[in-house]
């Protein structure tokens, strides 16, 4: 289902596949070029949107059905304006805005209108939390942004959120500027701000 501005639609699934299909479905975007993807049990990734004109969907097009973008994914993860996924052989994958270079594929001033993998992720990812930015989580338990939300341009790579190593974390979930960081009975909150300085805003306990 799809939010347009004056009522939803109901979007048919590809032919051959049931809503028992669909492993995990997952949203993006900031109101003038929302998308959707579906995951289905299968591997394969479908995506339609809006206005993604960066490529976030797979293709720089606007597409009210679904399509194919690849297969053998296990997980995806949408934002703003860009997308990750990992593959079940462990490579991740960006798609998308990247001009800042938070797709993190080593790249800058280029949007990502197929997928790119992400070098050195292979088998190391566990999730991305996608907002102005990219963040990613390890399975070590280690925070990496990309990114900047801006123009100021540091680095197209993933960096080690200083401060976070010496937590193990858990979870992550992203909003524009900020991020959540779940560390055992912890939270965190942090901002990341311009030239990759990341502010702790407060801890509490759970």
């Amino acid at each position: 289902m799809t939010i347009s501005e004056k009522k939803a639609t109901i979007v048919p699934l590809p032919h051959g596949y049931s809503h028992h299909d669909i492993k995990k479905v997952d949203i993006g975007g900031v109101g003038f070029n929302d998308f959707l993807m579906v995951l289905f049990n299968d591997g394969k990734l479908y995506a339609l949107g809006k206005n993604c004109y960066a490529g976030q969907i797979g293709k720089s097009t606007t597409s009210e059905d679904l399509m194919c973008i690849t297969d053998d994914v296990k997980d995806v993860f949408c934002g703003g304006f860009h997308s990750s996924f990992i593959k079940t052989n462990g490579k991740l994958y960006s798609l998308g805005f990247n001009n800042d270079g938070r797709g993190g594929v080593g790249v800058t001033n280029q949007h990502l209108h197929e997928p790119r993998e992400v070098p050195g992720m292979q088998h190391r990812a566990l999730m991305a939390a996608n907002g102005c930015y990219g963040t990613l989580l390890t399975k070590d338990g280690k925070i990496y942004v990309a990114g900047t939300g801006g123009s100021n341009v540091i680095s197209g790579d993933y960096r080690l959120v200083r401060g976070t190593e010496n937590n193990f974390i858990v979870k992550i979930v992203s909003g524009v500027n900020t991020f959540l960081a779940l560390s055992g009975k912890l939270v965190t909150v942090l901002t990341l701000c311009r030239f990759w300085k990341i502010v702790c805003t407060y801890w509490c306990m759970l």
